[in-house]
């Protein structure tokens, strides 16, 4: 029996009932399983079970190697087209009174559900057009019984200020299309304009889920867009436009590209991703068009618009042609097969990944170099303790005959007070001092103690934080060894707090950083 104390989100209590039988002399195992559980949140309270039976137990089992996989669950393609008379046979609980007439009431709630008129009506409550909703989260009108959706950003969004554009509208918008087993059609059109500098940019993206339980995608891109220096858009927009028009600061640094790509990814053998990409493009620099701030302070100006190292002010219009390919290994993946999708599933292992790239001299104007780039991440679970996340990388170029600004290796830093907190983020490194045209080596850490330390602490255990502490090392040739370690609290897995540290050499720095912590990887 568990309840709130034992540092629980949201469950209330949880109570576990295991039956064991002897299936041998001297070896018992499970029976059956049982979970009842209440939960609150928001105001709102409910509760549930969970019950599992298991049978026909074989505790000398002559399987071979190559009758494993790393699937451990899998739902055929039939489970939901079976009759009343096949389950009378294999359930092992029969059914309450209460639980047939609920299959009985949901069997004709999802025929319901599934009619043309039922559909239209949610759609023409959920698709009611509202000022205010434009302006804060956007629109989007669905038409549920054709499987589709278009979708507009919010304005509020959409406008955005920098030193180079001015004023900038940025609308993003996207059509989709659902087919059956998961398939899915996306087409994502975008307008920016800079009211500044004049300059129209359009955009699309072509995507297509062909195939989701091999994960297998192709996406073609095209148009003129705005671009950070730094691949990986360390500075966020948003945080940019306030910073320029209040603190007079201009982090973003952006180029012009006219460019086509297209791009594939696919999963050939459980736990083995391929992907490739092409892309042709023009690349313009840009020069800053406008000086107005909120901010007078006129001790301060707006720095020109390229990197920070002054070898990079002499960018000038370039072409290229690159190609990339590159693989990612899961090792001993697992993963749950559903008839229309696959899932995957925590492994104790570590994830491989590398990347290769060529740019293609065809003339003078044209980049020409080659890089690749290797790594590792893992996720590992400590139960009670926590987790430890992880992730390491290497890259290089192996040739780099003509190279611009853009593809400089490069390090992601943060500037701002505010965080993502990305794990392979530097939160107290300058956005482009670190650039290389050589090689990089960095490697990041952060151990997530689920409230181990706090929950021994009466007060702060109601609190519920995550104590946090990290290190992440930077090393590029030419430059000092940078080192930074952090220290932090989160709360409900997003929302967080850290005290950071940053050494170089005989360089130390402090700060502090606030944000929300990125899903995902």
């Amino acid at each position: 029996m568990l309840t709130k104390d034992a540092g629980m989100e949201f469950v209330d209590t949880l109570r576990i009932r295991q039956m064991h039988i002897p299936v041998s002399n001297d070896v018992w195992l499970p029976a059956s399983n049982k979970f009842d559980f209440d939960f609150s949140f928001l105001g709102f309270k409910g509760g549930g079970t969970y019950v599992s039976v298991q049978s026909d137990y074989n505790i000398t089992p002559a399987f071979s190697k190559k009758q494993f996989s790393g699937e451990i669950l899998k739902v055929n393609d039939d489970a939901n087209k079976r009759d009343t008379t096949y389950w009378e046979t294999i359930r092992p609980i029969p059914l309450t009174l209460d639980e047939t007439n609920d299959y009985v009431k949901k069997d004709s709630i999802s025929v319901l559900r599934e009619s043309k008129a039922f559909k239209d009506s949610l759609d023409s409550i959920s698709n009611k057009f509202s000022a205010s909703g434009l302006l804060l989260s956007g629109y989007s009108y669905r038409n549920r019984y054709r499987k589709m959706t278009y979708s507009v950003s919010s304005l509020l969004s959409s406008v955005q200020y920098n030193t180079v554009e001015g004023l900038v509208l940025n609308l993003n918008s996207s059509i989709t299309k659902t087919f059956e087993k998961r398939r899915k059609l996306s087409i994502n059109p975008r307008l920016r304009y800079g009211f500044s500098n004049t300059h129209f940019n359009p955009a699309v993206m072509i995507k297509y889920d062909y195939n989701p339980k091999k994960f297998g995608e192709v996406i073609l891109k095209g148009g003129s867009v705005v671009s950070q220096f730094n691949t990986d858009n360390p500075v966020s927009e948003l945080f940019n436009t306030w910073y320029t028009l209040i603190d007079k600061k201009n982090y973003l640094k952006i180029f012009e590209k006219r460019f086509a790509s297209v791009y594939h990814r696919h999963e050939l053998i459980n736990g083995i991703y391929t992907h490739a990409q092409a892309e042709t493009a023009q690349r313009l620099p840009l020069n800053n068009t406008t000086n107005y701030s909120f901010n007078k302070n006129k001790n301060r100006d707006f720095t020109p618009n390229f990197p920070a190292p002054a070898s990079f002010a002499n960018i000038r219009i370039h072409n290229l042609l690159t190609a990339t390919v590159g693989a990612e290994f899961h090792i001993k993946q697992k993963y749950i097969t559903r008839p229309d999708v696959k899932y995957i599933t925590e492994t104790k292992f570590p994830k491989l990944y590398i990347n290769y790239t060529k740019a293609f001299e065809v003339n003078e104007d044209y980049t020409s170099y080659d890089k690749y780039k290797a790594g590792i991440k893992q996720d590992i679970e400590l139960g009670m303790l926590g987790y430890v996340t992880y992730e390491a990388s290497y890259e290089s170029f192996i040739s780099k005959k003509s190279i611009s600004a853009p593809d400089l290796l490069q390090a992601t830093g943060n500037q701002y007070y505010f965080s993502t907190f990305k794990l392979t983020q530097f939160n107290l490194l300058d956005y482009y001092t670190y650039s290389s045209t050589e090689n990089v080596l960095q490697a990041h850490a952060e151990y997530h103690m689920s409230g181990f330390l706090f929950n021994k602490i009466p007060l702060l255990r109601k609190l519920k934080l995550d104590e946090i502490a990290g290190i992440h090392y930077l090393k590029m040739p030419h430059l000092p060894d940078y080192t930074e370690i952090n220290f932090g609290v989160e709360k409900l897995g997003f929302i967080r707090f850290d005290f950071v540290m940053g050494f170089a050499k005989n360089k130390t720095t402090t700060g502090v950083r606030v944000g929300f912590k990125l899903g995902g990887e």
